[in-house]
This record gives structure tokens, C-alpha cells and sequence, in this order.
């Protein structure tokens, strides 16, 4: 069950967004993981050297989401990233995913989505990356 939390995104404002962001130090004597992160099911995959770390706040192992009914987090396990992930080629091969996502969802902004699909291959726009590089 996920828990309803009231996140203020104003600079310093809210603590508990704040202690979410903070850093931690892996546990040295424990091995390294390799974790797959995956946002979409049938999507791409994203692998990533984590480490255990000891939680200095309960904040460190709660996860942020959000969805149409507003923010909430989940307790989650208390692993850190070991180096700098470059996400670019794992958002780049989301697009798709998000897209149809986007224009099959009940929101009244899915029409948008749903001309955007449509008219994906009719890009000319040279300062715009055409469509057809997101192999949909």
C-alpha cells in the first residue's frame, strides 16, 4: 500500500524532500550489485552498479512516485548508484513507450498524443529530431 505524501517543490522548503536527495556512503565490505531498471515492462533495460548503504534518515528508503491521484512513496531497499549513470540512450529508446502510452491513456490531453502518433513521419522541422529516429 503506498502512502500519500504532500511534496513542496520550493527551494528548501520541505525537509522530507530534501533528506530524500541526500547522500549516502555504501557499505564497503558487502559485494557489488548489478540491478536492471526498467520503467516500461516490454521496455528497454537500464543496468546499474549498485551498493548496500546504511539509511541515516527513513526518508533514504522511500521511493517517490507520482500519479493522477497526486505523489506517494513506497519503502524500498537501501541501495545506492556506485557511478554516474548516463540515462539519455535509455530515455531516447523510451520515447516510443511513453508516446503510446500517452495517446491510449484516458486524460483529456491524449488527443495531443494521439496526433503527435499519427503524425510522426510528416516531421521537417530541422531544429526538431524527426520522428521516424524514435522507431515507433
Amino acid at each position: 500500500m503506498l502512502d500519500t505524501v504532500q511534496v513542496d517543490l520550493g527551494a528548501g522548503k520541505n525537509a522530507t524532500y530534501m533528506n530524500l536527495f541526500t547522500g549516502v556512503i555504501p557499505v564497503r565490505n558487502k559485494p557489488q550489485r548489478v540491478a536492471d531498471l526498467v520503467h516500461y515492462a516490454q521496455g528497454p533495460v537500464l543496468k546499474v552498479i549498485c551498493s548496500e548503504f546504511v539509511p541515516t534518515y527513513e526518508h533514504q528508503v522511500r521511493a517517490l512516485m507520482k500519479d493522477g491521484s497526486g505523489w506517494h512513496s513506497a519503502t524500498t531497499t537501501a541501495f545506492c548508484l556506485e557511478h554516474e549513470v548516463d540515462i539519455a540512450s535509455h530515455v531516447k529508446a523510451s520515447v516510443c513507450l511513453a508516446l503510446d502510452e500517452a495517446r491510449n491513456s484516458k486524460h483529456a490531453a491524449s488527443f495531443i498524443f494521439k496526433l503527435v502518433w499519427f503524425y510522426r513521419d510528416a516531421s521537417t522541422t530541422p531544429d526538431f529530431p524527426h520522428p521516424t529516429t524514435w522507431r515507433c
